[in-house]
């Protein structure tokens, strides 16, 4: 899991900071990433979210910020008011 990061803050004003970006990726490519992601990061093992039916892999920066290859490996849940996701 990625390290957890404070807002930092410069003369009383919080600075905007990435945190993560989410890429949904297919099974052939989540269990073989091709070799421009390989070549150029460390992949490293995520885990499975349990009750979700998807499962993760990190490339994780120095600043802890990360890019997290998601993927379904069984059918996923159905969307409700709980569960939806943030897009911006």
């Amino acid at each position: 899991m990625a390290p957890k990061r404070r807002a930092k803050r410069r003369d009383g004003v919080v600075v905007a900071q990435l945190d993560h970006i989410v890429l949904l990726v297919d099974t052939p490519f989540f269990e073989n990433p091709p070799a421009w992601i390989t070549d150029n990061f460390t992949v490293t093992p995520g885990g499975r979210h349990e009750g979700q039916s998807s499962r993760n892999k990190l490339i994780i920066f120095q600043d802890g910020s990360y890019i997290e290859l998601f993927n379904w490996y069984g059918r996923p849940p159905r969307l409700s008011e709980q569960n939806l996701p943030m897009r911006v």
